[in-house]
């Protein structure tokens, strides 16, 4: 594709963003505006929606990859044309292991064993001493990590009553007898979060008969139509104006983004929405990544921080509109939204692990390098090759194919009178509409899929470990959840490549543990060693993932808790890895042969046949 293309194509979505949020934004001020006061009555709203929730499980122990199995992987996935061709199969083939409804200090990989060193506390204030002081930590980016001040007036803003609120935002009154609530940091979180409750908060609803005018004596209104035995009419008091499933998908987006954004703040990353379509690649083929937001650490530079460039990503947002996941009949976990809902968050947690493992490399485009990319040529077809200015071939211009005996002539078609030239500066120069013969003969190599203004760094992870950890937080109705990946990273290698690690080699080796599936903390790649030794890890092949239990951001006690594992989740992966730890060996088939440890095909790069 031509660069003039390119950037027409690439100013014209800038244009269609920036037309898209003044258009959010003008639905947001009508909407408070529209937004009501409890105590008002009104026409009933639609049925509330029910809450539903997907509950696919899978705990796979795994099948070792082979060569076979990577063609039957990739023909597997190829023929997903629709969400309907989901089914289980897939997710058996991940060899997926998911651990649901885990506490928040299983979800962030720690380093001792008797406390965690990153989530703080709930009652964590300036006198608390159960998590590290002030000026304990430094930040990966040279700041200062955020102290327990900053967490409780947090905190604080987070465990405001709701009514009292929305009260602030709708600028109206108190109630008597209580104080007007100021919220700062958190004003734009609770000013979205009034929106969504107007579809999904059920705490304050009551339907009743109502009638305007006065009983008679038969004990109907005087004057009034209704006849004994028929339905009132019904009034509504309380906050909703509609159903949950009717809501616009971009409530749920700004509130989400406007929690997380409050966390990542503190430590010095931003939340910003995808520049290039996400799309996670498998071997040849690429499939679309629903991705709402990204999590990077600003550039520390000033000048490439204005200019737009971060550096991670470091975690990913996935927010969904689905609110049913099983059909009528369908049993729990079973349900095909289920399966499709699971795919999704563990293809997103894959997309993001195979961002992080671009670190250090370089962007190789498809077909880079080639001949077909690089050596112009012309199949010799009729017509001949295309020419001049206009971009037509022989056949065209003329009307008619030269013959093959005699020579062309051009005495039919005089040269054209030279037109003046405008007077360009060097500038406009470098930037002219090439022809359209020329911008068909520029030979340029396929789209990448790497954002120009991301430098693609793993961050968090350790610099000796072959396991990187990838969160992600999924949203879906009024709620949140954490997810956490583990995966190799031969994993991710025979994805895209489809080759396995070289066999472990035949030297004896001491007998490891069989692979447990006990709970706890097990996977944490630098925790402190203990006299039982490290605790038995999963094989390159198995894809380890915990997901919290699904939280309520419309409860206070809720709110708080998602506050505090994002907090745990930035102040792990913005640590200070400068100086490494010894990471705990993974239990490998094979007795931990060092040679499984080695990246994929030793030092020598895969190369593709065409």
């Amino acid at each position: 594709m031509p660069s003039q293309l390119i950037s027409f194509h690439k100013s014209l979505m800038a244009r269609h963003r920036i037309m898209s949020i003044l258009e959010e934004q003008r639905y947001l001020i009508a909407a408070l505006h529209r937004g009501k006061c409890v105590d008002e009555h009104q026409g009933p709203p639609p049925p509330a929606t029910p809450l539903d929730f997907p509950q696919c499980t899978s705990s796979s122990d795994g099948v070792p990859f082979t060569k076979a199995a990577a063609n039957d992987l990739y023909q597997l996935f190829s023929r997903i044309q629709k969400p309907l061709d989901v089914s289980r199969e897939h997710i058996d083939a991940l060899n997926l292991r998911l651990l649901s409804d885990q506490p928040l200090e299983e979800m962030i990989p720690w380093h001792t064993a008797d406390k965690h060193p990153y989530l703080p506390a709930v009652d964590w204030d300036k006198e608390s001493t159960d998590c590290p002081p002030r000026n304990a930590p430094v930040l990966s980016n040279g700041r200062d990590a955020p102290g327990p001040d900053l967490f409780a007036a947090s905190k604080t803003e987070l465990m405001y009553d709701n009514d009292d609120v929305f009260r602030t935002v709708q600028r109206l009154p108190p109630l008597l007898g209580k104080l007007r609530i100021k919220p700062t940091s958190l004003y734009k979180f609770w000013q979205r979060l009034f929106l969504m409750a107007q579809y999904w908060d059920t705490s304050l609803d009551d339907v009743y008969e109502y009638e305007d005018e006065p009983e008679g004596k038969d004990g109907l209104a005087e004057g009034s139509d209704v006849k004994e035995g028929e339905p009132r009419a019904k009034k509504y008091k309380g906050r909703r104006t509609g159903a949950g499933k009717e809501m616009p998908d971009f409530f749920r987006e700004e509130v989400v983004g406007a929690l997380v954004d409050e966390v990542m703040w503190l430590f010095g990353c931003q939340v910003s929405p995808p520049r290039l379509p996400p799309r996670l690649t498998m071997r040849t083929s690429y499939f679309s990544i629903r991705m709402s937001f990204y999590v990077y650490r600003s550039a520390v530079d000033r000048l490439r921080a204005r200019q737009g460039f971060v550096e991670g990503p470091m975690m990913g947002l996935q927010i969904r509109p689905e609110t049913s996941f099983r059909q009528p009949g369908q049993a729990v976990g079973a349900g095909q939204a289920e399966m499709v809902d699971l795919l999704r968050e563990v293809a997103a947690l894959l997309l993001l692990a195979q961002e992080r493992a671009r670190d250090g490399q370089e962007e190789k485009k498809p077909g880079e390098g080639k001949w077909y990319t690089s050596k112009p040529r012309w199949g010799g077809g009729l017509g001949g090759e295309v020419s001049g200015a206009s971009g037509q071939s022989a056949v065209a211009a003329t009307g008619s194919e030269p013959s093959k005996t005699e020579e062309p002539t051009t005495e039919a078609l005089p040269p054209p009178a030279p037109l003046p030239r405008p007077e360009y500066s060097s500038a406009r120069m470098r930037h002219r509409k090439a022809s359209a013969a020329a911008a068909y003969k520029k030979l340029w190599p396929g789209t990448g899929t790497w954002d120009r203004k991301v430098t693609y760094t793993a961050i968090g992870k350790e610099a000796n470990s072959n396991v990187d950890h990838v969160f992600l937080l999924s949203s879906i109705n009024h709620h949140v959840a954490l997810l956490r990946l583990r995966v190799h990273q031969d994993y991710l290698a025979f994805l895209e490549t489809g080759h396995t690690p070289p066999p472990p080699s035949p030297l004896p080796t001491k007998p490891q543990p069989p692979f447990s599936s006990s709970p706890g903390n097990a996977d944490a790649d630098a925790s402190a060693s203990s006299p039982a030794g490290p605790p038995p890890q999963p094989p390159w092949y198995v894809l380890e993932v915990r997901r919290s239990r699904w939280y309520d951001l419309l409860a206070a006690d809720d709110r708080v808790d998602v506050f505090r594992g994002l907090w745990g989740i930035a102040a792990w992966l913005m640590r200070d890895t400068s100086t490494p730890t010894a990471p705990v060996p993974d239990t490998q088939p094979g007795g931990g042969d060092p040679a499984l440890d080695a990246p994929l095909g030793g030092t020598e790069d895969v190369v593709m046949s065409d």
